[in-house]
């Protein structure tokens, strides 16, 4: 005997599951005032072709929770065509402050023509209360501008 399932039937039961109270879907992202986090981005100032840039990622762990020094955080940087560098890993031990109140990690950049210029990233990292520890990442993104 031949078994079929109705994908239809399929469909809904899995709505319905992932419907249910308690339960939540892989790329749902929390509320950003209900996360155990804050990250602040700070977009450099106005510059010059050529000049270095820096723009600064601060992650402010609150409710109780602080930054896990033991976690290697990383800040990853893709920058537009023309940055140098293009491409950059910062990691927990070249953060400009690394304690447990704040993680603070700076992406220097140049730019080799004037106009604005999208940076994009990821920052992971861990922060904990006294029982337990949430390994996180957060998608950052910042505009740089050059004025002739």
């Amino acid at each position: 005997m031949k078994s079929s399932t109705n994908p239809l039937a399929l469909a809904l039961a899995l709505t319905l599951v992932l419907a249910a109270p308690g339960c939540k879907k892989g790329g749902d992202a929390e509320p950003e005032g209900s996360r155990p986090y804050a990250v602040k981005v700070e977009a450099p100032s106005p510059g010059k072709t050529g000049e270095p840039l820096t723009a600064r990622v601060r992650l402010e762990p609150r409710d109780g929770y602080k930054v896990n020094l033991e976690y290697p955080a990383k800040l990853e940087v893709m920058g537009p065509m023309g940055a140098a560098p293009m491409r950059q890993t910062i990691n927990s031990g070249q953060a400009a402050s690394l304690t447990e109140q704040e993680l603070v990690m700076d992406a220097s950049f140049t730019l080799g023509r004037g106009g604005e210029h999208r940076f994009s990233g990821k920052l992971n990292f861990s922060v904990c209360t006294e029982t337990v520890c949430e390994v996180k990442s957060e998608d950052v993104s910042w505009t740089a501008s050059i004025s002739e």
